[in-house]
Parts: C-alpha cells; structure tokens; sequence
C-alpha cells in the first residue's frame, strides 16, 4: 500500500475499502491509566487534548472489516466528551457514527453501546445551556457537528433526558432541526466560511455524512448529500496530484509543510487514487468511507483529471455585503453566520454579539469583549485599525491553473494590507514535497503559531494570477519589523539554480521560478521535527513574480532558466511589469488592475464556480458539471439531484 500515490488508481470503492484496511490496522495509543481532564472551566489553553478526541475513528474501521474491537480508545473518547474538552464535539461525531452504523453489531457490548448513550445525555448542546462548557462552539465547522450531533443524540433517544436543561431528546432533536437548517441555508447559498480548508473540511464531512446517513428527516438527508458533492467538486478542482495546494481560508504550517499528511489528503485518494492515506483517524476519511453517500461519477472524473485546466472559484462573502444576501446584523440567529465568518466584532454586528454573549455568558472568541468594544469605539468606529479583522473569512476570489507537472493557485487581492491569521494566499506546487509560497511572519517561533515562520501572514499581501504567472505584493507598516520571506525546501527539489536575482527548481517534468524585488538570502530554519529553508528578504515593502513551466512546455530546465531569466522586469511606483516568457507583458501592484497583454484580468469572479466543463450561476445555486461523458445536475433552491 503506496504511502502517497501521485497518479490515478483503482475504483472509488476499491480505495474505500484500501483506507479502511490500513485505518483498522493502526493501533491508537489510549490515554495513560492515570489521565484526568483539568477540568470542563479552565480556560482552553490549560486544558488536557491528548490523543482521545480523535480516538474513535479507527475502531469504527475495525468494525467495518468485523474485526475484534479494542474498547479503550472508544471509553478515551467517552471520557472526554463527559469532560468538556476543547475538539469534544469531534469525538462526539466519532460515538454517533458507531452507534448509527453498529449500534446493534454483536462485536458493540451492550454495556460500551450504554456507557455511550449515557454520554450523549449528560453533555450540553449548544452554548446557552445550564453547564456549556468553554469550548469553541462558533466556527463553521464546529457548528456544523454540534449541531449535527445534537439532532442524531436527540433522535435517537427521544424520551431522555439531556443535560442540566432538562429538555427531552426530542427537543433537543426540535432546537437542531432548526439550527442545522439555517446551517445548511448558509452553505448553500453564501459557500464555505472556512474557504478551501485542508483541514476543517473533514470535520464538515464528517457532520454532513451524519446527516446523510442517519437523519429521520429526507430533506435533510438530501441536503446533506448535495453539499457533500459541491464539497468533494471543490477537493477536486483544486487539489493537483493529491497535494490541495491551493489558498486555504483556515490552516496550520502542519497542513502545508506536509501535503502527504494534511486532512485533505485522503479525500482526494478516495476521490482520484492520488495523495496520501494521512492519518488512520482522520474523521472525514473515516465518515466518507463508512458512508452510503456516493461521490457522482462526474466527480469522480474531475478529480482524475490533471489538466491543464483554469478553475475560478469566489467562497464566502464579504460582512459589509450581509444584507444583500438577505442576513440580518441585529438578528441573533444570523449572529452565527457572523460567528462562523469571523466578523462577530465587525461594527454592525458588535451590538448583536454582546447581546448574545451576554445572554450565554459565554464567548464566541474572545471573553474580554469589554475591552474589544473599547478598543473599537476609540478606533471610531475603524473595525481593521483595531486588528480586529485579522480572524476574517471574507470573500476570496481563488484562481488555480493546473497541468500534469505543477499547480499554481492563488486568491486574488484577498484584504491586502490587513492582518491576518490562519488564511494562506498562494502557492506553486510540484508534488507533496517540492512546494513554494511567501508569507510575514511574525518571528521565526511556533510552527504552528499565529503567523507561523511558514504559515500565514501578520500583514496580508496582494496577490494576482495569470495562469502560469503570479504577483505577491508584500507591504508592512514602519510600525511593524516583519517582513516577507519564501518557503522553498531546497533539498525536495531535482535541480536548483540561482540566476539574476532569480531562484529557479525542477522537481520531475516540472519547473518553478521566483524572483525578490530586493536582494534575498537563503536562512535553514529547524523547529522539532520541522526543517525548511527561507530566502529572506529584508525590505519591508518586496514584490515576489513566480513563473512555472514544464519540460513538455519548454523542451528542457536549462531552456526555461534562460528565458525566465533574461525576461524583462520594471518596478515603478509601486507597480511591477514583467515580460513573462510564456505569456508576455503582466503588470500588477498594490493598487490598480491586473493586466495581461494590456488586458484587464478579473481579480473578482461573477460566478461561484467557472471551469471547463462546469456550468453555475452567480451564487452557485444552480450548478452542472459534464466530464468524460458523466453529468451532474444540483439544483440547491429546490434541493434536487441528477442523476
């Protein structure tokens, strides 16, 4: 069994059944006999994860394949939703999903399966019930499994009583229908929040499989269906090779460093035979390939597909345009839309928020939300002068070009200039090992930190695409000493070549190119089992241009250095104009349009989704995809599927 697989293999269903196999045969540490929680009220950062959060999901692989169950790793995962840790609600998912699939398997003892059902009574829903623990309720992928898992506990034990609240299962099962179907509504209509997350999509996967597989209700059902499709098309369109190096709204240096391991990674295996297997307890790979819900053939194809081929794709929205898409800033159920998109403490829903929280007593970010209003009452009313936006999910417009030899994929002018926080913005990838992007960090410190040395930025940059060619515009403030620098991994690469301020690599057929404005030096950086090399720049204000060929395109490396090299650059103004050797002229700067040949190129798409092949409208509502002969159809107004 290939650890990662760089072209298309097997059926889907051979490859679901390969996961389980190697999910099932890994063994999961259980937490040492003397673990205790630190207790549900502590604050987040002192509490106690370990490992038992994600615990359940290779025994649920076991019991696919009837193979004798280990009971440990489940109880871990019991223990740990009864004591209010932070992630809870993913081993809760983890516990339903063994209970809907094997509920009345022999190899479930009766006492495991009670010990479980007593757990799904005793644990509060949602943040305004008696008891909530402080855990991370308001992000999209969060809501999504609390929810989730409220109405499956719900339904499936209507006469119990839950929690210190006292509301039946069946009510619990009422409260959820109506919070998943606003949940849902927003997805439909407004996109993912967390835009093109390499990690949080599997906890989206996991909830929507739930739903798919075990909701009462059809309707729900269904629904939960086609947003698995338009989720597993998104993987598919974007991902190249297995490796989904595109922008992501949320994700940590792990996820990029690691391609091979990142949370998307099975999911494009199962999709296309191409990634790697990750992690045997990864929860989404484990739901999808648990699950009836089958990926359409037409998914199927596109995600085979190595191209060449331009995807555009516009996620989420904008908080400023809330209302035209028919949200409501004093309304505290659209408060967890805001919640969800991070913009909570935007200054029109500021008001709501407070109310909210005030009601709950809880918080859906930060609990000195006092001292937040302060802040933004002495910024006049300046949401981004506060640094408050820095959590933003916000619209992102994301162009990917990919071929058989690399991929290239940004999103295009995504907040340049604000702070962010867990968005990555560009990258050029050749396979899982030889990738390149720039970021700001905010030091050299915690891999995983916010911005971390090689994940995401303190001062967002602007960034335009024209296929093959891409721009990265990075400007800090005098009030800040950071500044940008490349990821390139030196050792991953074939070949490196360093020619007139350019750095340029082959890995394979593949070629990638990258250029500092001002004069950058390499920096072998190492923190725990990470290793990376940064060609660092010292100017505050730099303009990186990256081009990528192939050998198929170019006839040789040698031949694609030369003419990238000896292209023409021009840096006025704050404007950059490169005479690319594939494309010709491609100006861009912090300001103004992106041009190409003189051209204007779009930096924001008039519709969600535009690929061969595809066919949506503006909000993606309705939405056709034809490859290789296969056809979907998705119709989210009437929530109808065909075939």
């Amino acid at each position: 069994m290939s650890s990662f697989s760089r072209e298309p293999y097997g059926t889907y269903d051979q490859r679901r059944l390969e996961y389980l196999a190697f999910a099932a045969g890994h063994e999961f540490q259980a937490l040492p006999a003397d673990w205790k929680p630190t207790g549900p009220r502590e604050p987040a950062s002192q509490r106690v994860r370990g490992p038992a959060f994600v615990a359940v999901f290779p025994p649920i692989a076991r019991f696919e394949r009837g193979l004798a169950l280990d009971e440990r790793p489940v109880l871990d995962a019991v223990d740990f939703v009864e004591a209010g840790l932070d992630c809870m609600d993913f081993a809760l998912g983890g516990l339903l999903r063994l209970l809907g699939r094997h509920g009345q398997d022999p190899l479930l003892s009766p006492a495991l399966r009670g010990r479980i059902e007593q757990a799904l009574t005793r644990i509060a829903y949602w943040c305004d019930e008696p008891g909530s623990p402080p855990v991370c309720w308001h992000t999209e992928n969060h809501q999504g499994l609390w929810h989730s898992a409220e109405l499956l506990a719900g339904e499936r034990l209507p006469e119990a009583r839950f929690g210190q609240a006292g509301l039946t299962g069946r009510q619990h099962a009422d409260l959820a229908r109506g919070r998943l179907d606003a949940w849902l509504h927003w997805r439909e209509r407004l996109g993912w929040c967390e835009w093109l997350s390499n990690c949080y999509y599997t906890e989206d996967i996991l909830a929507l499989c739930n739903l798919h597989d075990f909701a009462a209700d059809a309707l729900l059902r269904r629904r939960a269906g086609m947003l698995l499709d338009r989720l597993m098309l998104e993987i598919a369109l974007h991902a190249h090779r297995g490796v989904m190096g595109c922008p992501h709204g949320r994700t940590y240096a792990n996820q990029i460093l690691a391609p091979a391991q990142e949370g998307t990674s099975p999911i494009s295996r199962l999709l296309s035979g191409m990634g790697g297997w990750g992690s045997a307890s990864n929860p989404g790979a484990i739901a999808l390939a648990t699950s009836e819900y089958q990926p359409p053939a037409a998914i199927l194809a596109v995600a085979a597909d190595t191209g060449p081929v331009e995807v555009c794709q516009r996620s989420s929205i904008d908080p400023q345009d809330a209302e035209a898409h028919g949200l409501r800033y004093d309304s505290e159920t659209d408060n967890r839309y805001f919640a969800a998109l991070h913009a909570m403490y935007h200054p029109a829903v500021a008001p709501t928020t407070r109310a909210v929280q005030d009601r709950t007593g809880l918080y859906w970010l930060n609990p000195d939300f006092a001292e937040y209003l302060r802040q933004l009452a002495e910024a006049g009313g300046d949401w981004v002068a506060t640094g408050m936006d820095k959590f933003l999910l916000s619209e992102a417009n994301v162009r990917t070009f990919k071929t058989p030899h690399y991929a290239l994929s940004s999103a295009q002018s995504f907040r340049p200039g604000g702070h962010g926080f867990q968005q990555h913005i560009w990258q050029a990838t050749l396979d899982e090992r030889a990738l390149v992007f720039t970021n700001t960090p905010l030091s050299d410190g915690e891999w995983n930190g916010y911005p971390a040395c090689f994940a995401a930025n303190f001062v967002l940059p602007r960034v335009g695409q024209v296929r093959n060619v891409l721009i990265a515009i990075h400007r800090v403030p005098d009030a800040h000493w950071c500044a940008s620098h490349a990821h390139w991994p030196r050792e991953s690469f074939d070949e490196v070549v360093e020619r007139d301020g350019w750095v340029l690599g082959r890995r394979g057929d593949g070629f990638v190119a990258l250029y500092s404005q001002h004069p950058a030096e390499w920096h072998e950086l190492e923190r725990g089992r990470w290793r990376g090399w940064a060609w660092r720049t010292e100017a505050r204000d730099n303009a990186w241009i990256c081009e990528m060929g192939s050998a198929e395109q170019w006839g040789s490396f040698g031949a694609f250095c030369e003419a990238v090299s000896a292209a023409p650059l021009a840096f006025d103004g704050g404007r950059v104009r490169y005479g690319s050797p594939s494309l010709g002229p491609v100006e861009f700067g912090w300001a103004g349009p992106l041009t190409h040949q003189g051209r204007d190129v779009p930096l924001r798409f008039a519709h969600r989704y535009a690929a061969p092949g595809l066919a949506a409208d503006a909000d993606g509502l309705h939405l056709t995809v034809e490859q290789a002969g296969h056809r979907l159809e998705l119709d989210f107004e009437r929530h109808t599927r065909h075939p």
